[in-house]
């Protein structure tokens, strides 16, 4: 997700580069950009991740609120995550060579 907003020179948007403005001019310029990159995270998330961040206002409250849910180390995270590998089936329009160069 990160390197799809790094290529669309969106990534600023998520981080104090890009802070909204304060003209009214370089506001609404800002803020085009800024739902741009709303639409980016959008397209980057699964249907199901969407109900976490759609009360989010900017694209930084969706990176933000996207980050403390997927980053955690705890051991629920983990176990979470073990559940959901365990759990992945190959369907039967893939071909077994595109899981051999996945590292874990």
């Amino acid at each position: 997700m990160e390197a799809v907003l790094i290529k669309n020179d969106r990534f600023k948007y998520l981080s104090e580069v890009a802070p909204p403005p304060e003209t009214k001019k370089a506001y609404d310029s800002w803020k085009i950009e800024d739902s741009k990159t709303n639409v980016d995270l959008i397209l980057c998330n699964q249907p199901s991740e969407l109900k976490l961040v759609k009360n989010c206002l900017t694209a930084k409250d969706m990176w933000e609120k996207l980050e403390r849910t997927y980053q955690s180390k705890g051991p629920a995270r983990k176990a979470n995550l073990l559940k959901r590998l365990l759990q992945l089936k190959m369907e039967t329009n893939y071909k077994i060579w595109i899981f051999s160069s996945i590292k874990i």
